[in-house]
């Protein structure tokens, strides 16, 4: 039997009378990387909202590890990591603060800071404030915090928005070397 880590069930949004989404049907097996593909305007960014519940849908359900997200939200979202469209960063505090802070709201492992920090390639620039960052450090720091509490299921909205040549080819190598266990 195939069990599925994310199934969408005649998932459906609606703003007014823009249909977002209609009567989405999704099964995305354990142990799996998919992608979503299409133009803007498609509904990648609503469906993944939906998906963490962010949005509800108008009609339809999702079920995370087999279930309904609307069951038990909390612990559901706790397996997972998120990064969705622009992050939302404490722009006072250095990166490693706002791991900190994340950190200590997920309890993850002390550890953990240096090893994702270590992943993104931002242990050189973990000591100075957000405000500092470019785009691209704040998309690094913002995967870094998805990476934090190790989650079992990664959703990452254009998790290469606003990076460089480099980092582009260091998430894909992140990826090759099984850094990113998306979808495990």
């Amino acid at each position: 039997m195939l069990n599925f880590t994310i199934e969408t069930l005649n998932l459906s949004r609606q703003y007014g009378k823009l249909t977002a989404v209609d009567n989405l049907n999704l099964k995305v097996p354990f142990s799996s990387v998919y992608g979503f593909l299409g133009p803007n305007g498609a509904g990648k960014t609503t469906t993944i909202r939906m998906l963490l519940g962010l949005i509800r849908p108008t009609q339809g359900q999702v079920q995370l590890f087999e279930t309904p997200l609307e069951n038990n939200p909390i612990t559901l979202l706790g397996r997972m990591g998120a990064l969705v469209e622009s992050p939302s960063l404490y722009p006072h505090l250095t990166g490693y603060e706002n791991l900190e802070v994340t950190r200590r709201l997920t309890r993850a492992k002390r550890e953990q800071i240096t090893r994702v920090l270590s992943i993104v390639k931002m242990e050189q620039d973990a000591h100075r404030r957000v405000r500092e960052y470019s785009h691209g450090m704040r998309q690094r720091l913002a995967l870094a915090l998805a990476l934090l509490s190790e989650p079992e299921l990664l959703i990452l909205d254009e998790p290469t928005n606003g990076l460089d040549p480099s980092g582009i080819r260091e998430m894909r190598e992140c990826k090759r070397q099984g850094l990113l266990h998306t979808l495990r």
